[in-house]
């Protein structure tokens, strides 16, 4: 299973019914809930039996994405029917109706389609049989600047060079099926998770958690001969280094450095700095 890390948005393992291991609430609707019948990890999952049934969490900042990467990962265990009138079967998405977000769904014969800004274009539309009926199945949906990149399994099967700003709407992010549409799921998720950042950009063992940025440590040599270390992903430290090499006398003055243990900030003052040195980490 995977564990929360500080890309993590919303991570939920449906193993203490619907607890989001980053603090959202997600509320059921129609009576789905939580199944040990199947799992991928631990003892449960969530289940959904086409009626409608859905999980749903308020919009929140944390959630707008605008130009930002982001990656939305989930395993599936589809049941093979197609319930609703509209005939697709939601998995998840936000879609009032009228500027539909995100929204991946599954269709007859298990085609795979994902959708953003209200629906045009469809970023992709998969072989017939990509989604096998009864089968655990890891998705994910990344965007990587300008790029979406679609994996099944690991996997990497579709990128799609498309320029847009995910827009900000007040309406719940639903698990399942919409509420202002018939697009029933009947299966069963797990280990759902949305992330701030690519997590992936080529292929990989998604039963193996992995670092979405090689880390590094960045150490700091001070003006009176002290130094600083930070273990950084190198995402991190290419923000730090940009800052650094700003023009002198524009850009803020301080960087700031997060600690994701004990979320305490730390300040460093641009005109404290003698020298930087960045050091290789491995996993």
């Amino acid at each position: 299973m995977y564990e929360v890390d500080e890309y993590t948005v919303s991570l939920l393992h449906f193993e203490d019914e619907l607890k989001d291991e980053t603090g959202k609430v997600w509320t059921a609707v129609n009576g789905a809930a939580v199944s040990n019948i199947k799992n991928k990890f631990g003892e449960s999952s969530m289940y959904f039996n086409g009626a409608r049934q859905s999980i749903q969490t308020p919009a929140s900042e944390s959630f707008v994405f605008g130009t930002s990467d982001f990656t939305i990962d989930f395993y599936l265990n589809w049941s093979g029917e197609i319930l609703g009138s509209l005939g697709a079967s939601t998995l998840f998405g936000q879609n009032p109706g009228s500027a539909c977000n995100v929204r991946i769904s599954i269709f007859p014969g298990g085609i795979l389609k994902l959708y953003c800004n209200n629906d045009a274009p469809i970023l992709y539309e998969s072989p017939v049989n990509t989604i096998i009926a009864n089968v655990w199945t890891h998705v994910a949906l990344v965007r990587n600047d300008n790029a979406f990149l679609v994996f099944i399994d690991g996997k990497l099967i579709k990128s799609v060079e498309y320029k847009l700003s995910l827009p900000a709407i007040n309406y719940p992010w639903e698990i399942g099926d919409e509420e202002n549409a018939d697009c029933g799921y009947k299966g069963y998720i797990d280990e759902f998770r949305i992330s701030n950042v690519a997590r992936w950009t080529s292929n990989f063992n998604p039963e193996t958690p992995q670092n979405p940025r090689e880390q590094a440590l960045l150490r700091i040599t001070m003006n009176d001969s002290s130094e600083r270390e930070y273990r950084l992903s190198t995402k991190e430290i290419e923000k730090f280094i940009k800052w650094y090499d700003r023009t002198v006398g524009t850009g803020n003055t301080c960087y700031v450095f997060d600690d994701i243990v004990d979320l305490s900030r730390e300040y460093i003052s641009f005109d404290k700095i003698i020298s930087f040195k960045v050091v290789p980490l491995k996993d």
